[in-house]
């Protein structure tokens, strides 16, 4: 590390107290998140490793400018995920007591060939990777989204931790559930009638099983999972990008191997996540736009030059 690289770290928080005591307000919301979330030592392993080149993609923004929009985009999401189970289980059972679907699938796409993804544990057993996967999928679909945000947040980019909560749950939600209300479709172990690898049946009653077995197509694990992927391949970081590649490709085989999605949810979920995707790409760049024409007219005001902004914008 050269001197230039050293007084642009965050070395210099212990000099700055504000950005000191912003920075520990930070990392105790990440805290709080682990805990919301049930984080394991495996999951904070695997953020370590995903953090571990942020400086490929460090923006160099002194923390004390960078800082009030990170933890803002840190908390928002931490409210979010906070209440968001009870929540969606709140939206679920209002679909299965009021909502009076459109289309039910669920004998058509057991009949589809190749559409049952039952052949897979079966032509592959293995204890060892259903419960690797079981991991996987249990932490996946929120982690996906932290893990690139959080990385986000020590590389002093709010705008990427942005676009990754715009191209997840913040879109996608309000996106998804339309197709939700207009289509029944239930996991396929649920319709085949296999065991549940989760065991839901031993604890939950059959109305509860049901609940947590509707809402298929498309695949969301996959549609965030796929989501991330995309945003992380544009990452410099060969660690960040290759290791959330890898991970989020998990999540996606999980859901497959584990027999909860069918074949055609997966695909329609990778199709779902990249329109989202870009989707997210347009709203980024016009509110970098407006944010550019407001900076510049405020710069002209006050007689300040033009401070370079298009870095991002360039790895769009």
């Amino acid at each position: 590390m050269n001197i230039s690289e050293f007084r642009s770290s965050g070395f210099l928080l212990l000099r700055k107290p504000a950005a000191t005591a912003l920075f520990l307000v930070a990392m105790y919301l990440i805290l709080m998140v682990s805990r919301v979330e049930g984080w394991d030592a495996a999951v904070w392993a695997t953020l370590f490793f995903l953090c571990a080149d942020t400086r490929c993609d460090d923006t160099g923004a002194p923390w004390l400018r960078f800082l009030p929009a990170g933890i803002l985009l840190l908390f928002v999401p931490y409210l979010i995920y906070k209440h968001a189970a009870d929540v969606w289980w709140a939206v679920a059972a209002w679909q299965m007591e009021s909502v009076h679907h459109l289309f039910k699938w669920d004998a058509l796409f057991a009949r589809i060939p190749l559409n049952d993804p039952g052949w897979m544990r079966q032509a592959f057993p293995s204890p060892w990777l259903t419960e690797k996967l079981a991991w996987v999928y249990n932490f996946g679909f929120a982690f996906c989204i932290w893990g690139a945000a959080i990385r986000s947040f020590f590389a002093r980019d709010w705008r990427k931790m942005l676009h990754y909560l715009l191209a997840t749950h913040i879109l996608q939600t309000p996106l998804i559930i339309p197709f939700y209300n207009a289509i029944e479709l239930h996991e396929s172990w649920w319709v085949m009638q296999r065991p549940d690898v989760f065991g839901r049946a031993a604890f939950m009653d059959a109305y509860h099983v049901t609940l947590n077995a509707q809402n298929c197509f498309p695949s969301m694990h996959t549609s965030v999972a796929f989501a991330v992927m995309l945003l992380a391949l544009r990452e410099k970081g060969p660690i960040f990008k290759w290791g959330m590649t890898a991970y989020a490709g998990a999540i996606i085989l999980s859901t497959l191997y584990l027999d909860i999605h069918w074949t055609i949810d997966v695909l329609a979920g990778l199709a779902f996540g990249y329109g989202v995707v870009k989707l997210a790409d347009v709203i980024m760049k016009r509110l970098l736009r407006k944010g550019q024409l407001f900076c510049r007219g405020e710069r002209g005001r006050r007689g300040i030059g033009r401070h370079g902004s298009s870095i991002y914008q360039n790895n769009m």
